[in-house]
C-alpha cells in the first residue's frame, strides 16, 4: 500500500459523499493541483458506481490493479528521468549501470566496480533527487547504519558507501539476482513445503536482525527476493530501526499498511513483534494467497483501523472464490486436498504469527521459524496440541522404513477383528476434538499456552473463566489426554493470575483425567508438581518430581532428555522450598549440563536454567555467580528470544536491588523499552520494568518523577492481577520503599504487602519474609515525629521472626542479623548491646563473603558496628573510625549512603560535645546539614534533625530525647552528663555565642560546607 493509495482512501468517503456537481468541480480542482491522486481517485469512485459495485472486491486487490506493476509509486516521468541520468555516472569506484527499482525513499542500480583493482556488482542506493529532505537524509543514513551492523547469508549486507558530489550519502550492497517471493513460487508451482522452506529462511534472516537489535519495519514479498536456485534475501532496510526506535514520523516513510500490525497502525508502536506480525500476514499470503482476515472494506485499510480477527487458513481459502488456481499454484489436486494440507499445524502457525496482541505471537522471530521446522520434520509444533494418536502417527511419519514392518505386523495381528476400523474412527473424533479445543485456546488464550512445559502467558481472569467453561462444554470424555492437557494449561494460567488454590485444582483434576491413560510428554505431571511448589508443599512436589526423573532415568532421546530439566528445575523449586538451597544450586547445574548438552538449538532451554541458577544464587547473595550466570542467559537468549533476554535483565536489576548496589538509570530505560515494543504497554512484565525504572530513578535523584513512574507501574499490576497477588504486593513493596521517612502511610502499606503475601504465599516463603524485613526496615527508619507507641516492639518481633526463618532455610541473614542489631541498638536497653555487637559480628562475615568494599550496604554495616563501638564505651575510638569513613566518602548523592553519612556526622558532633569542644560540635552539625540539604532539600527529614541538634547545642543541651532519631536516649542522657562533668556551666554563655549565627544561617536553608574549620 503506498502513501499515494492511503490519500485515495482517504478521500474517498469525503467525495463519495458529495453532491454529483460538487464532486465533479471537486475533482476537477485536484486534476489540475495533483494528477497521479486525482487518477487514482476517480477510478475508485468509477468503480464504486458500478454495478458490480467496489465493496464486491477486495481494496487491496483493486487498488494494485490500478497501481503500475512492480513499482511503488505510479512513475512519475520528470522524476524518472532523474533517476534515468545517473546511469553510467559513477559513485566512488562504482559506475551506475542500470536502474533496478525505485522504492519510498531511493532509486537502486545495479552498478560494476570500475577502478581496475577487480569486477564486482553491487545494488546501489541513493536518495531519489526529487525526494532530498533533512528527514530522508537521516532516514537514509539510519539503513546504511543498520546495514553495517548485519552479516548474513540471508541479507543484502552492505559493502560500501559514501556521499555523492552534491553531499547526498549512497551506499552499495550485495547484488541479489532474484525476484520477490511470491512472485518465485507461483512461477514454479511451488509446493507447500517449498513455500515453508522460504518461510525458515526469512526468519533466520529476520532473528539475525533483530539479535543485532534491528527491526526491519517492511515486511512484504517485495522485500523478500528469491534466487533462481532457492536462496532468500531479505533486502531494504528503508524504515529499519533499532529497537528503541520509534515509528517513522514522515508518511513517506511509513510501512505497507497490508502486512502492518495492528499496534504499528494503530499507535505507530515498533518491536520484533511487528516484524513477526507482518512475517506472519506473508504466510498466509505464500501458503493460501488469502490475508489473515477478509479486507472488503475499504475502511479496513484506513490507519488506526483495527481489522476483524484472523481466521483459519483453511477456512479463508474454502470460503474465496475462483481458489482453483490457487490450489495448482501450490501443488493441490483440489481446493479441498489444499485446505487439508493446511489445516491443523500449519494453519495453528499462522494463526498465532498473526495474533492480534504482540504477546500472544511468537515470541521471537527464531521461535517462529523453530515451529516451521518441526512442521517440516513432522514434529508436533508449539503452537498446537496434539492428542497420543497423533503424535504416534508424526512418529510413524519421521521414521517410515522403521515402522513399516511393525504396522504390517500389526494388521496381521488384528485382520478379521475390526480393530482397524475403530481405531480410525478413533482417530478422526481424537483430530476433530483437538482442533475444536486449538481453536478455543486460540480465539481466548493464544495458542502458547499449549505448547510444551514453558511458561503460561498472561491471561485477565474473565477470559480464563471463558475459556473454561466454552472447555467444560466440550465432550471430551473420550479423549482423556487432551481434556487433561487442556485443564493442565488452564491450571498455569490460572496460577500466573495468582488464583493458586484453583489452579492447583485443575492441575488435580488434569490428572485424574489422565486416569490409566500415561502422561506421555510429562506435561501433566510438570503442571502438577510446579502448582504444588506453588503453594508451598515440597515434600510432596519433591516426590513427585523425583519419581517422574525416575522413569525417564533410562530414557535419552532428545525429548525425554528435555522432560528431564525440565522436572529437575521443578524439583530444585522444591529442594529450594525444603531449605536446602545448595542441594536446589547442585540440581540446577545437573539440569544446565544436561542443556548444554543437546546442543544447538537448545540455547533458550539453557537460558531459562541459567536464569533459575542466578536468580537462586543471588538470593543467596553469591552475587558473582549469580551476574555471571545472567550475562550468559541474556547472551544466549538475546539471538533467539528477545523477551527470555529481558528476562534476564529484569532478574540483574534485581540482584543489584539486593546488593544495594547504585544502579544505572540507563539499564531500566533499556528494559522498559524493550518490554514496550515485545509486550506492549499493558503487559504486566512492563509494569515491572515501569518499577524497576521508577526504583533506580529514585535513589539517582529524580524522586518526583520517580515517584510517578512507580505509580504507573503499581497501576498496570494491579489492572493485570488484581490487588491479591504477589506480584501487586512487590510492586506496593517498591512503591513504599520511596515514602519520607515520616510518611506514616507507607508503614499501612508495607502491612498490606505481609498480608498478601502471607495469604497468597505462606510465613515462611521467601517472598514474605522479604515483605517482613521491608515492613522492620520502614519501622527502624520512621522519623521520630511519624513513630507511635508500639512500633519498636513490632520491629524487634518481626526481625525475630525473619531472622528465625530464614535461619532454618538455610539462607544467608546479613540483613536480617543487620536490622535486628540495629533494633536492638535504637530501641532496646543499654543491656542490649553485647547481643546487637554480636549480631553485627555475624553481618561481617556474610559481608566479608557475598559484598565488596565499596557496596552501599557493606558501608552502612561498617558504621553501624562503629556506632555500636561508641554506644559500648570505646568513644575515641569509634571517633577516629568515623572520621577516617567520612574521608574516604566520595558521593553522597544515594539516600542509602548519605543516611550514614549523616549518622557519623552527629556522632561526631556528639562526641566532640561531651568532650568540650562545642565549636567542633557545632561545625560537624552544620557539615551534616550542608550535606542533608544537598540530598534532601529544605524538608527532608535527616536536615530537620540537623537543625534539631544545633538548636539544642544552642540552648545548652545536645538534643531533646523525643527529637532523637540516629542515636539512642539513653546515650543521649549519658552524653548530656558526661558534658556536665567534664565541662561545668561556664561553657553555656560561649556555647550559645558560637551557634547563634549558624543556626540563624540553617533557619534559611543556606549553611556553608566546611564552617568552623572542621575536617571530613
Amino acid at each position: 500500500m503506498t502513501s499515494l493509495s492511503v490519500r485515495a482512501l482517504t478521500l474517498f468517503d469525503e467525495y463519495v459523499a458529495m453532491p454529483p456537481a460538487a464532486r465533479e468541480c471537486a475533482l476537477a480542482s485536484l486534476a489540475r493541483s495533483d494528477t497521479p491522486l486525482h487518477a487514482l481517485l476517480r477510478a475508485l469512485l468509477d468503480a464504486d458506481a458500478g454495478h458490480e459495485g467496489i465493496l464486491q472486491r477486495s481494496a487491496v486487490d483493486f487498488l494494485a490493479d490500478k497501481q503500475p506493476a512492480n513499482s511503488e509509486d505510479p512513475l512519475d516521468d520528470d522524476a524518472d528521468c532523474a533517476d534515468q541520468s545517473r546511469i553510467g555516472s559513477h559513485l566512488g569506484p562504482w559506475r551506475l549501470q542500470r536502474l533496478i527499482a525505485r522504492g519510498g525513499m531511493g532509486a537502486v542500480y545495479e552498478a560494476h566496480r570500475d577502478d581496475g583493482h577487480y569486477q564486482q556488482r553491487v545494488a546501489l542506493k541513493c536518495i531519489r533527487n526529487e525526494l532530498v529532505s533533512a528527514e530522508l537524509v537521516a532516514a537514509f543514513l539510519d539503513e546504511r547504519h543498520h546495514l553495517a551492523r548485519l552479516d548474513h547469508a540471508g541479507i543484502a549486507s552492505l559493502v560500501d558507501g559514501g556521499l555523492d558530489g552534491e553531499g547526498r550519502p549512497w551506499f552499495a550492497m550485495r547484488y541479489v539476482d532474484g525476484s520477490p517471493i511470491d512472485e518465485w513460487c507461483d512461477a514454479r508451482n511451488a509446493d507447500l513445503r517449498t513455500r515453508v522452506g522460504l518461510l525458515v529462511q526469512a526468519c533466520d534472516a529476520l532473528a539475525h536482525a533483530h539479535a543485532q537489535g534491528v527491526l526491519h519495519g517492511d515486511i512484504k514479498p517485495g522485500n523478500l527476493l528469491v534466487t533462481p536456485d532457492g536462496h532468500l534475501h531479505l533486502v531494504d532496510f528503508g524504515i529499519s530501526s533499532l529497537f528503541t526506535g520509534t515509528a517513522p514520523a514522515d508518511p513517506k516513510l511509513a510501512a505497507t499498511p497490508d502486512y502492518s500490525a495492528p499496534e504499528s497502525l494503530q499507535h505507530g508502536s515498533r518491536g520484533p513483534a511487528v516484524d513477526i506480525y507482518s512475517l506472519g500476514v506473508l504466510a498466509y499470503r505464500l501458503l493460501c494467497a488469502q490475508w489473515p482476515a477478509p479486507r472488503h472494506s475499504l475502511h479496513g485499510l484506513m490507519p488506526g483501523w483495527s481489522s476483524a480477527a484472523a481466521e483459519p487458513m483453511e477456512r479463508l481459502l474454502l470460503q474465496a472464490p475462483a481458489s482453483a488456481s490457487v490450489a495448482q499454484q501450490r501443488g493441490a489436486r483440489s481446493v479441498a486436498d489444499l485446505a487439508r494440507a493446511l489445516a491443523g499445524d500449519l494453519s495453528a502457525i499462522a494463526l498465532k504469527a498473526v495474533a492480534a496482541q504482540p504477546q500472544d505471537r511468537y515470541a521471537s522471530a527464531a521461535e517462529f521459524g523453530a515451529d516451521l521446522r518441526r512442521w517440516q520434520e513432522d514434529r508436533p509444533v508449539l503452537a498446537r496440541p496434539l492428542g497420543r494418536l497423533a503424535r504416534l502417527g508424526k512418529l510413524m511419519r519421521r521414521n517410515r522404513a522403521a515402522t513399516g514392518l511393525a504396522a504390517s505386523l500389526l494388521l496381521v495381528l488384528i485382520a478379521g477383528t475390526g480393530i482397524t476400523l475403530w481405531q480410525g474412527q478413533r482417530a478422526a473424533r481424537e483430530a476433530r476434538a483437538t482442533l475444536a479445543v486449538g481453536q478455543l485456546f486460540a480465539s481466548t488464550l493464544g495458542t502458547a499456552t499449549l505448547s510444551g512445559l514453558g511458561s503460561a502467558p498472561f491471561s485477565s481472569r474473565a477470559l480464563l473463566n471463558k475459556t473454561e467453561a466454552e472447555l467444560r462444554r466440550m465432550s471430551l470424555s473420550d479423549h482423556p489426554q487432551l481434556l487433561a492437557h487442556s485443564l493442565a494449561t488452564l491450571a498455569r494460567s490460572n496460577a500466573v493470575i495468582g488464583d493458586y488454590k484453583h489452579a492447583e485444582g485443575l492441575a488435580d483434576e488434569a490428572m485424574q483425567a489422565l486416569g490409566g491413560t500415561g502422561d506421555d510428554d510429562g506435561y501433566v505431571s510438570a503442571t502438577q508438581v510446579s502448582m504444588l511448589n506453588a503453594r508451598m508443599q515440597f515434600d510432596e512436589a519433591t516426590r513427585l518430581a523425583t519419581a517422574r526423573l525416575a522413569q525417564l532415568a533410562d530414557r535419552n532421546d532428545a525429548s525425554a532428555r528435555r522432560e528431564k530439566i525440565n522436572f529437575s528445575a521443578e524439583l530444585a523449586q522444591a529442594q529450594w522450598g525444603q531449605g536446602h538451597p545448595p542441594v536446589a544450586v547442585r540440581t540446577l547445574d545437573e539440569a544446565l549440563a544436561q542443556a548444554q548438552a543437546l546442543g544447538r538449538g537448545n540455547e533458550e532451554l539453557q537460558a531459562q536454567v541459567l536464569i533459575r541458577r542466578g536468580n537462586y544464587l543471588s538470593r543467596m547473595s553469591r552475587f558473582k555467580e549469580a551476574q555471571a550466570d545472567l550475562l550468559s542467559a541474556i547472551t544466549l537468549a538475546d539471538s533467539k528470544n528477545i523477551v527470555l533476554a529481558d528476562d534476564g535483565r529484569e532478574e540483574e536489576l534485581f540482584m543489584l536491588v539486593r546488593k544495594s548496589q547504585r544502579i544505572d538509570p540507563a539499564l531500566s530505560e533499556r528494559l522498559l523499552t524493550s518490554r514496550r515494543h515485545t509486550l506492549g504497554e499493558q503487559h504486566p512484565k512492563t509494569g515491572r520494568a515501569w518499577i524497576l525504572l521508577g526504583f533506580t530513578q529514585y535513589y539517582a535523584g529524580s524522586k518526583v518523577i520517580a515517584r510517578q513512574k512507580l505509580q504507573a507501574g503499581l497501576s498496570m499490576i494491579e489492572a493485570a492481577y488484581g490487588r491479591e497477588h504477589p506480584d501487586y504486593a512487590q510492586a506496593l513493596m517498591f512503591t513504599a520503599y520511596t515514602a519520607p521517612s515520616d510518611n506514616r502511610d507507607s508503614v499501612a502499606q508495607l502491612r498490606e504487602v505481609l498480608r498478601i503475601c502471607d495469604k497468597t504465599m505462606g510465613p515462611r516463603h521467601e517472598i514474605t519474609i522479604r515483605a517482613r524485613n521491608s515492613l522492620s526496615i520502614r519501622l527502624l527508619n520512621l522519623s521520630p515525629r511519624a513513630q507511635q507507641p508500639g512500633d519498636a516492639a513490632e520491629l524487634l518481633s518481626l526481625s525475630t521472626q525473619n531472622l528465625k526463618f530464614k535461619q532454618e532455610a538455610g539462607l544467608p541473614t546479613a540483613r536480617e542479623t543487620y536490622v535486628l542489631a540495629r533494633a536492638l541498638m535504637l530501641h532496646g536497653h543499654r543491656s542490649d548491646l553485647p547481643r546487637a555487637a554480636a549480631l553485627l559480628r555475624q553481618t561481617q562475615v556474610a559481608i566479608d563473603r557475598y559484598y565488596g568494599p565499596d557496596d552501599l550496604f557493606s558501608k552502612l554495616v561498617t558504621q553501624t558496628r562503629t556506632a555500636a563501638t561508641y554506644l559500648l564505651g570505646h568513644r575515641a575510638e569509634a571517633d577516629a573510625d568515623f572520621a577516617r569513613q567520612l574521608a574516604a566518602v566520595q558521593d553522597s548523592s544515594s539516600d542509602l549512603a548519605g543516611a550514614g553519612e549523616h549518622e557519623s556526622f552527629i556522632y561526631r558532633a556528639l562526641y566532640a560535645y561531651e568532650t568540650c569542644r562545642d565549636d567542633d560540635a557545632a561545625a560537624l552539625l552544620t557539615q551534616a546539614a550542608d550535606d542533608d540539604l544537598r540530598r534532601q532539600g529544605p524538608d527532608g527529614t535527616a536536615i530537620r534533625e540537623s537543625r534539631a541538634y544545633l538548636a539544642a547545642l544552642r540552648d545548652g543541651a545536645m538534643l531533646s530525647a523525643p527529637r532523637a532519631q540516629g542515636i539512642p536516649q539513653y546515650e543521649l542522657r549519658a552524653a548530656a552528663l558526661r558534658h556536665t562533668q567534664n565541662c561545668g556551666s561556664g561553657a553555656a554563655f560561649e556555647r550559645h555565642k558560637s551557634t547563634q549565627n549558624l543556626s540563624a544561617t540553617l533557619d534559611k536553608g543556606k549553611a556553608r560546607p566546611g564552617a568552623n574549620g572542621a575536617k571530613r
